[in-house]
């Protein structure tokens, strides 16, 4: 049984913030917190595999809200390794980046994770994003 679709608590070890709520067709995960660092994506990638494996879902918006740019591409790379036999290879994953300063960066993961087989598109808008996500081809 799948919790109720209000937003969920936010699941907080200091270094970030990661709330979640059930948007009908897709699961939202909103990111927060002073930075991210290879240490905390790590955390918040395993987070959010476990929480859309339990919920079933198939269709992730993230939306980033960290204060500092994106990880170093090597530092991508590690993540998406990390992530290669998650439950993440199952959902198509619509990632927001509001800093359209860094979007260009976050783009590097992207093209990375879709050489490796996961659905994902990074985009500068949530509404982009969303449309993806209901509409979009894979």
């Amino acid at each position: 049984m799948s919790p109720p679709p209000e937003e969920m608590p936010p699941q907080s070890p200091s270094h970030y913030d990661l709330r979640f709520s059930d948007r009908g067709d897709y699961l939202r995960a909103e990111l927060s917190g002073p930075g991210d660092s290879l240490e905390v994506s790590l955390a918040y990638w395993n987070a959010i595999a476990a929480e859309c494996e339990q919920r079933g879902t198939r269709a992730l918006l993230v939306l980033d809200l960290f204060e500092n740019e994106p990880l170093q591409p090597s530092e991508m790379d590690q993540v998406i390794e990390a992530m290669r036999d998650s439950y993440m290879r199952r959902v198509r994953v619509a990632y927001c980046e509001l800093n359209s300063a860094v979007v260009s960066q976050a783009e590097y993961g992207e093209l990375t994770a879709r050489e490796m087989g996961f659905t994902v598109r990074v985009f500068a808008s949530e509404q982009q994003a969303e449309l993806w996500l209901r509409y979009g081809e894979s």
